[in-house]
Order: structure tokens, then C-alpha cells, then sequence
């Protein structure tokens, strides 16, 4: 059977919901899948999609109240009768509105940042969020989302029932990320390290949620034992001069480096002594998949996103998030304990292989399109089959 797909996605950046998609289209059978996809023009996102021959559908989605793009978002899909909406991101509730106007019969939908939905905003934004969320959870048919917690978090606050509600976790390629003394001795090379200084390292957007200021705010702890230890925070952001301005305040900011965008991600893991996660808030992010199976020692905040891969004292060390003490005593006993730090990262390492794999992620995702559609049909089958409802006599 052929599956027509149109996946709408925001491709503001290429981060962990663009990675899943661009897996997607490139694991989905092209025999038996033709994948379209409607998003932002531009970017690495846009370049694996036309490098794989889908076709994209240009639509602005930087601005979160693209109303103008509404209406030719519904004509491309009406145009193309497809058989499955897959929406994500800032394009999730136009998708999902879009896809029921053009009469599409399955849309489902990946709600982005879930347990952190309406943080970090106004009231009145949140305000509108929530009706956003009210009017547009109910033309979904199924939502996939990367960590038990977030089932929860629809059930009780979005009302969504349990049943449209499927966990599938993130996957990631290791291949990538084999470990590499040629690409460690480059990247600590760039940044000047020898061989006896630890390095520690935290990659992500410099944004609140990610928690690099409690990071900051250990490190003065972890320099008193570890005096040649060094801090990298790799990644840009808004919070940039805010989180270097502290470590100016807090006497560290000689041992702390911030390198900007990291465009080589797995030679930085590579070149790192020990993964930081310090985040506050997570869905299961691709940095923490990336770091396991690169085969790091890792230290994380206690959040939903973390529990879905690590197990405390096993493959990582958990702190609770927003306690800059306890993660500067976990990153010191890491650092102070190479035989720990070797047991953790290899059983990491072990857990992502078993666990994370682009094709299982691939697989699950598939099963779960073919389910749906097949219920689909045997719902059209049943009610066409169904005797007329004879009509009272008068």
C-alpha cells in the first residue's frame, strides 16, 4: 500500500524535532511512502529533505501567529489528498487545523517541549497557549511524545485520553559518535588542552530552561578540588553575556570557555572528559543520546527527560535539577574517579545501543502510522456495511 505523508514542521532550527523527521525521511521505504513536508524555507533541515527528492512546501513559521499561512498550508494539502498529517513544533496547531479543513483523515501530532509547555511566558500568553491547546488538542488523532512524563502531563492538563498518547523515544546514528583519539586530539588541541586537564562540557542553546547557570554557579566548587579543571559551554543564545558576566562575578571565568555554536558535535564529545546536562527542563534530548553513545561519563539533572535514558549510579549520576552543590560534588567525584567514570560511560554506552536506535525509532513510528491507518479503514468498512437506520412509520 502507498502512504502519501506531509510532515509540518517549524525548521527553526535543526534540533532534536527536525533530527527525528529528517530520520524519518530518510528510513521511511520510498516504495511504499511518498513524503512531502511543509516548513520554514532554509537550512540544514530543508537540505536533507531536498537532498532525499521530497518536495517542500515553503511557509514561514518563525513568527508563532503565521495566520496568513494558513490558508495556502490547507490548499497544499487538500491539493494532495494525503493520507497522514504529521505536525511538530510552531507548525503543530496551524498543521493541525490546516489538515482538518483540507479533510485529510489522519493527523497526528508530536507536542514539543511538553512538561514546559506554558513556562517561561507572560499570563496572557499563556492564557492563549492554553485556548490554542483547547480548541486544537481535539483534532488530533494521535500524539507521540519521547517520555512517559509527557503522557501524564497531556492526560491531566490537555485532557487528551491516554489512548492517543504513544511514547516513542528518540533514536540517534552511532556511527557517528564512535569514539576517536584522532578527533579528541583535534578538538582539545583547538582549544589548547593538555592531556591532565579535565575537561567538562555542556552543549545547548544558552536558554533558561537548559540550566547552564547552575552549571556556572558549581564550577567555583569543582576548581577548589579540581584546580586544572576546565568548564566548555558549547552553544549560543540569548543568555550568553548574562551566563558569562556571572562567571566573571564568580571568579571562574578564566577556566570557563564558551565556544559559541559547536559545529562538530561528536569531535567536541570526543574531546570532553565529562558530559554535563544541567537542564531544567527536557523531553529527551538528542545531546544526552549523543554523549551516551560517544561513551561519556555523565552527570544530568534529575528531570523527565533524563529518567527516560539514564539510571541513577548505572549509565549517569543525577542531581536534582537547579542544585548547583550537588552538581559540583558529582562532577568531582567523577572527575576523581576514573574507574567510576569508565564503568558509567560504558554502560552508557550500552544502554543507548540497546535502547536508542534510529531503527527502532524508524520501525515504532512506522507501526504505529500502519495501526492507525488500518483502524482507519475498518471504520469506513463498518459504517459502510452497517444496515440504514429504518426511519419511524407515521
Amino acid at each position: 500500500m502507498h502512504v502519501k505523508i506531509c510532515y509540518v514542521v517549524d525548521n527553526i532550527s535543526f534540533r532534536g524535532g527536525e533530527r527525528t523527521f529528517a530520520q524519518l525521511v530518510l528510513g521511511l521505504d520510498s516504495r511504499h511512502y511518498e513524503i512531502h513536508a511543509i516548513c520554514s524555507p532554509g537550512g540544514r533541515f530543508v537540505d536533507v529533505l531536498e537532498t532525499a527528492g521530497v518536495p517542500v512546501f515553503p511557509v514561514d513559521m518563525r513568527n508563532k501567529w503565521n495566520l496568513p499561512g494558513l490558508l495556502p498550508m490547507t490548499r497544499y494539502l487538500r491539493q494532495h489528498r494525503f493520507d497522514i498529517v504529521h505536525t511538530q513544533g510552531r507548525g503543530d496547531p496551524f498543521g493541525r487545523i490546516a489538515a482538518r479543513l483540507a479533510g485529510v483523515p489522519l493527523v497526528i501530532s508530536t507536542p514539543a517541549m511538553i512538561v514546559s509547555r506554558y513556562w517561561g511566558a507572560g499570563l496572557g500568553r499563556r492564557l492563549l497557549y492554553r485556548i490554542i491547546d483547547r480548541v486544537t488538542d481535539p483534532l488530533v488523532d494521535q500524539c507521540i511524545v519521547v517520555n512517559h512524563e509527557s503522557v501524564d502531563t497531556l492526560v491531566r492538563d490537555h485532557g487528551v485520553p491516554r489512548d492517543r498518547i504513544a511514547v516513542i523515544l528518540n533514536g540517534i546514528e552511532f556511527e557517528r559518535y564512535a569514539p576517536s583519539p584522532a578527533a579528541r586530539a583535534a578538538w582539545r588541541g583547538r582549544w589548547h588542552l593538555s592531556d591532565d586537564e579535565p575537561a567538562v562540557g555542556a552543549i545547548g542553546k544558552l536558554t533558561w530552561q537548559k540550566g547552564f547557570e547552575y552549571l556556572i554557579r558549581a564550577w567555583p566548587q569543582v576548581r577548589a578540588q579540581v584546580p586544572n579543571a576546565r568548564l566548555f559551554i558549547l552553544g549560543e543564545g540569548e543568555l550568553e553575556s548574562e551566563l558569562k558576566t556571572l562567571a566573571a562575578e564568580l571568579g571562574v571565568a578564566g577556566s570557563c570557555t564558551f565556544t559559541g555554536f559547536e559545529p562538530n558535535v561528536p569531535e567536541a564529545l570526543a574531546g570532553l572528559d565529562v558530559f554535563a546536562l544541567p537542564s531544567l527542563v527536557e523531553g529527551l534530548p538528542m545531546v544526552l543520546l549523543e554523549a551516551m553513545a560517544a561513551g561519556k561519563p555523565i552527570v544530568a539533572s534529575r528531570i523527565a527527560g533524563s529518567l527516560e535514558a539514564i539510571t541513577d549510579g548505572l549509565d549517569g549520576l543525577l542531581a536534582t535539577a537547579g542544585d548547583a552543590d550537588a552538581l559540583a560534588a558529582l562532577l568531582i567525584e567523577l572527575i576523581r574517579s576514573p574507574h567510576l567514570a569508565a564503568q558509567l560511560s560504558a554502560a552508557a554506552q550500552h544502554t543507548a545501543r540497546q535502547r536508542f536506535t534510529v531503527e527502532r525509532m524508524v520501525r515504532e513510528t512506522e507501526a504505529l502510522y500502519q495501526r492507525l491507518l488500518a483502524q482507519r479503514r475498518a471504520n469506513a468498512t463498518q459504517q459502510r456495511s452497517a444496515p440504514a437506520r429504518r426511519q419511524p412509520s407515521l
